[in-house]
């Protein structure tokens, strides 16, 4: 859901996120919407948002089409049943390019 949200939020969005480029700086440079449009879609799950690590980056330093990003999620994942099992880092990460 990240990379979905970073790819259409490139420096051509009027809401664009990332490092800017091509001249073009965007007010979220960091990624910070990015970061909580994963969050708000893993609410979804039903698992504690507030402990998964989101981090955003864009490798070639320019949130400009055609420019990469890519998002990654760790996640110390409890069963819902703790029997005693340790806890397990779920890790995911996605990758894209900006078309916008």
């Amino acid at each position: 859901e990240g990379v979905r949200y970073a790819i259409v939020h490139g420096t051509d969005s009027a809401n664009c996120s990332g490092p800017g480029g091509g001249g073009v700086s965007c007010s979220d440079s960091s990624g910070q919407n990015v970061q909580a449009a994963v969050t708000q879609y893993a609410q979804y799950s039903f698992h504690s948002a507030a402990a998964m690590n989101v981090t955003v980056t864009y490798p070639d330093s320019s949130s400009a089409a055609p420019s990469r990003v890519e998002v990654q999620i760790n996640y110390p994942y409890q069963p819902f049943f703790g029997l005693g099992w340790p806890s397990v880092t779920v890790k995911a990460a996605a990758a894209g390019r900006i078309v916008f």
